[in-house]
């Protein structure tokens, strides 16, 4: 049987296809002529362990105190460097994509979160005054996504509410307020507010309710509103029939120096003797250009040929005239923007000063006169 020869420093190792199990005996020990000991050797034994005598082995190597043998790792037992780092690195992935599927959940909750729709505020309000907001507007948060939020303002019989802008910001053309003047989003709609409205705009109903609703969609949020609301008794129109010889129209508030009221429908009716024409001169003129406005009609009622309508700011000093004894006037506004009004004032007027001149001249010379100028009248 064939033997291995091993020097006395015991370094055996074992082939990585299986291990050796040497066993060292006394009896089968001889010495060789150069000093050394020959050691006869077992044949391969599939085992994974090595029996070594103690006095053989350098010191202080460990052995078991059971059986004096020193037990060493089988072949495949050996630490591997690389494997361990491609452990390491799968393992840091598969952390890193754990990670990414927990931030991708809250990202997807969170969004799914900011598409459901919010709580509205209270819907319903009967004080004499008090204010709408939109929804979280008194926190650092925005309104909510996908929101259909009602308002209704109920007042007594005998007033009109009115409503003012604090303060309106949402998203232009998506995030809306639409107003209704009555008691349901059914009534006539008078305005829709959407983007930025300025501070203290104001609207009125026309009757005692009032009704808002706030419509969102699913995306880019604002900071909503603010609108205080009040009550107050609807605006009169002041006296409509004139019949002395000179006279003034104002609008409604202009005598106490206030802004004439929402939503009028005032008409003035000017009677003078038969053989006179009304002539009217604008005092001071201040209306909401192309929404109130002020038609003069040439007659007795608004049936009568329109003269001139009247909007914006008109000049003082223009004038308008009759061409027969009555004249009648209709001042009409709006919802919203109110201002300072008007003071107009008419007199009665020759019928002979706009009459026209004889227009036909034969003589070698002569003038020639516009109307009304030999009596120092205007022309019409």
């Amino acid at each position: 049987m064939p033997t291995n020869s091993a020097s006395a420093e015991n370094e055996h190792f074992a082939k990585p296809e299986t291990s050796r199990a040497l066993t060292a005996n006394n009896e089968n020990t001889t010495r060789n002529g150069n000093g050394t000991e020959s050691v006869e050797l077992s044949p391969l034994i599939p085992s994974t362990t090595v029996s070594l005598r103690k006095d053989k082995l350098p010191s202080p190597l460990p052995l078991s105190d059971d059986n004096d043998k020193l037990v060493l790792p089988a072949a495949n037992e050996q630490p591997n460097c690389l494997n361990k780092n491609y452990r390491y690195i799968l393992i840091g992935v598969g952390v890193i994509l754990a990670l990414a599927a927990i931030v991708t959940i809250i990202v997807l909750v969170s969004s799914s979160a900011g598409r459901q729709k919010m709580p509205c505020v209270p819907s319903n309000y009967s004080g004499s005054e008090g204010v709408l907001l939109s929804h979280a507007f008194n926190t650092s948060l925005d309104y909510g996504s996908n929101m259909n939020c009602m308002y209704r303002i109920t007042a007594p019989a005998s007033n009109v509410i009115r409503i003012t802008v604090n303060s309106f910001k949402t998203e232009k053309g998506n995030d809306k307020l639409f107003i209704y003047d009555g008691s349901s989003a059914e009534s006539p709609e008078v305005a829709t507010w959407s983007g930025t409205v300025d501070a203290g705009m104001q609207l009125e109903s026309t009757g005692n309710t009032l009704t808002a609703k706030f419509v969102t969609d699913g995306s880019n949020n604002q900071a909503g509103f603010s609108i205080s609301y009040s009550q107050s008794t609807r605006s009169v129109c002041l006296a409509s029939d004139y019949s002395g010889p000179d006279g003034v129209l104002l609008s409604p508030g202009f005598s106490t120096n206030q802004n004439y009221g929402f939503n009028q429908n005032c008409t003035y009716h000017v009677t003078v003797p038969a053989n006179y024409v009304i002539r009217l001169t604008v005092n001071s003129f201040i209306t909401e250009e192309k929404y109130d406005k002020l038609y003069i009609y040439d007659g007795s009622s608004t049936a009568s040929p329109l003269l001139e309508t009247w909007s914006g700011t008109v000049a003082a000093g223009r004038q308008v005239e009759s061409t027969e004894n009555t004249l009648t006037a209709k001042f009409v506004t709006d919802h919203s923007k109110n201002y300072a009004g008007f003071s107009i004032k008419y007199f009665q007027s020759n019928r002979s000063s706009s009459v026209c001149r004889p227009s036909d001249y034969s003589g070698p010379d002569g003038v020639l006169l516009s109307p009304g100028f030999s009596i120092n009248h205007n022309y019409r």
